[in-house]
């Protein structure tokens, strides 16, 4: 179950702030271009830590999954509502109805066309890496994450770097894509020891709405099949 979750989510992501974050000689060449990156990457983080500043914010996303030593892929879409400090909904939409949703304590995966509901703690699955990136907490990414800025010629896009501090199951990389004009992170991609992808690409956002606490509590429907996969 766990791993189904991790294929459909992870992080169910995934964005910055920094203490200090080294950049070296052999990734920008000369010297003034090492500072004139530092700067860059300091601005791109100043900007994305700016928009994400909100109580609450929704965006529809597109998610690839890639298993390479098997070669499977899987799509999804649906949409993801997030709440300071810890609430978050996901509500996919394809390739079948679910929804994950949690009040950063206790968390609900639900599946319409089997009307069943399995409960148990957020913890058990939104680890702090996996909250941080997806509630896009800068000061949160900057305890788990070393960035870093890849230089690309890419007008409308910058590209950052995640690489653990220290290691961590199921994230050996991860990959910001972040637009230059609004600070937006439009997608994120997430890497395992194996290779495997799993990618989201993020559009319509929606800032500083106000949603009821209740939306991410889920109720258990009459005659579900309920289970604790804290217990499993």
């Amino acid at each position: 179950m766990k791993n189904r979750f991790i294929t459909y989510l992870v992080c169910i992501f995934t964005i910055m702030i920094i203490f200090v974050f080294p950049l070296t000689k052999g990734v920008f060449g000369a010297s003034n271009s090492v500072i004139e990156a530092g700067e860059l990457l300091q601005k791109i983080i100043t900007g994305v830590e700016k928009r994400y500043n909100v109580s609450s914010f929704s965006a529809a996303f597109d998610q690839i999954s890639t298993i390479k030593v098997m070669a499977i892929t899987d799509t999804g879409k649906g949409r993801i509502t997030v709440k300071r400090p810890w609430k978050m909904k996901w509500e996919y939409d394809s390739p079948e109805k679910q929804i994950y949703v949690t009040d950063g304590t206790d968390m609900w995966i639900y599946r319409p066309e089997d009307n069943q509901i399995q409960i148990g703690k957020a913890t058990s699955f939104f680890t702090g890496v996996v909250r941080a990136v997806f509630l896009l907490d800068m000061k949160q990414i900057k305890k788990y994450f070393s960035i870093s800025l890849i230089i690309k010629d890419n007008p409308s896009l910058h590209l950052l770097r995640l690489v653990p501090k220290e290691k961590i199951a199921d994230v050996s990389e991860m990959y910001l894509s972040i637009s230059k004009k609004t600070f937006d992170v439009v997608k994120i991609v997430k890497y395992n020891a194996n290779g495997d992808e799993i990618s989201y690409k993020l559009s319509n956002f929606k800032f500083n709405r106000s949603y009821p606490d209740s939306i991410f509590r889920l109720k258990i429907p009459k005659g579900a099949d309920v289970q604790y996969f804290d217990e499993q």
